[in-house]
């Protein structure tokens, strides 16, 4: 999975974008099943991340250890 933004507007309509961008050229997402695609992955992602400050306690062992 490459890079996205997920463009959301809180009026309600069905408005929600994904951005993909590549090298040599950019995409925008409109149909509402495949953003809903791209929003799944995000979240879970979201779900297996570390907390920030987990996550800073961990650059700080990697860190450690690199050092």
């Amino acid at each position: 999975m490459g890079s996205y933004s997920l463009l959301s507007f809180e009026d309600g309509a069905d408005l929600d974008v994904v951005h993909v961008e590549s090298l040599t050229s950019a995409l925008y997402v409109e149909d509402p099943a495949d953003v809903d695609v791209y929003r799944d992955a995000f979240e879970r992602l979201r779900a297996a991340a570390l907390s920030p400050e987990h996550s800073a306690d961990r650059i700080a062992q990697i860190r450690e250890h690199t050092t």
